[in-house]
């Protein structure tokens, strides 16, 4: 999968990382009518100097014809650097405890923050911070979190649900 990808991808680099392998008991794009086939899925992301470059390939072979894939598809990046970032880490977790605190999270954990210097939905720098709360509230079987997103320039919090079109 990867001499696929790596072969055709224009954005393929040293730089890129196996995010994801995932198998899966058939193919998405059959037709009903034919029997299905267990898949192979894979992704690689470009991470460089510790930020996502937002340059990612991702895709699914079928296991029983090696090297036809199902599903190819990626996205190259727009070239950025850390010099672009002008919110570091420790604000950028700041603000996004103190949103995490106004969604109601009580006693909220830092559970990672991944600096994006783009991403083919969000076109700017940007910080995803997952937060959690340590234990789970009432019945709940799992703790509460959240994932806020800080724009890396601004320090402004983004709405997740927003598509950013254009460049910021």
């Amino acid at each position: 999968a990867e001499a696929f990808v790596a072969s055709r991808f224009p954005g393929w680099s040293e730089d890129m990382v196996l995010q994801w392998e995932t198998r899966s008991p058939q193919s998405f794009d059959q037709p009903m009518a034919q029997t299905p086939c267990p898949t192979t899925g894979f992704r690689w992301a470009e991470k460089r100097e510790g930020a996502w470059t937002g340059t990612y390939v991702a895709v699914t072979l079928i296991d029983e014809l090696p090297g036809v894939p199902a599903m190819y598809m990626g996205y190259v990046a727009k070239p950025r650097s850390l010099a672009d970032v002008k919110v570091p880490r420790e604000r950028a977790v700041e603000l996004a405890l103190a949103e995490a605190a106004r969604r109601g999270l009580k006693d909220a954990r830092v559970r990672d923050a991944e600096l994006y210097l783009d991403h083919h939905v969000w076109h700017f720098p940007h910080w995803m911070i997952h937060i959690s709360e340590p234990q789970p509230r009432g019945e709940a079987t799992h703790p509460l979190h959240t994932t806020v997103m800080v724009h890396a320039v601004t320090g402004e919090i983004m709405d997740l649900a927003a598509t950013m079109s254009g460049e910021q």
